[in-house]
């Protein structure tokens, strides 16, 4: 790390290394999960309306985070999104495992906001003038 970066600099690159090694573990098992029951599950009845929307949900959530590596606001919320309008569908959305989801979105969002706070310069504020 460069020394001459202002510790909100450092925070941010610190919290978008832990979103960024989250959103490789959540995506790689995810997609263990659609390669096994997609290939090698059992496909006798055909998938409900509500478990296609919830599939192509979980799909996007994937591909938000995937997004985050590059543009963390649009990444992370689309995640985040896409994850509430999940879990409102499916409130078993909300245990446990599941919500490394919307942690590692926070997380690119919080990384994202702490980078652009950083960045944003310091106005002055002009002295006044007597007229």
């Amino acid at each position: 790390m460069d020394s001459s970066q202002s510790p909100n600099s450092r925070l941010a690159t610190s919290i978008k290394w832990v979103a960024r090694l989250l959103s490789i573990l959540i995506i790689l098992v995810m997609l263990a999960f659609f390669i096994g029951e997609g290939l090698l599950g059992d496909n006798s009845k055909p998938l409900e309306t509500t478990a296609i929307i919830q599939l192509s949900m979980a799909g996007i959530e994937l591909v938000g985070l995937a997004l985050a590596w590059k543009w963390e606001a649009i990444g992370g919320s689309i995640t985040l999104i896409v994850f509430v309008c999940k879990g409102i569908m499916n409130p078993r959305a909300f245990a446990l495992p599941l919500m490394l989801i919307p942690f590692a979105a926070i997380l690119f969002l919080l990384s994202w906001w702490i980078s652009r706070k950083s960045k944003t310069p310091e106005i002055q504020a002009a002295p006044p003038t007597n007229a």
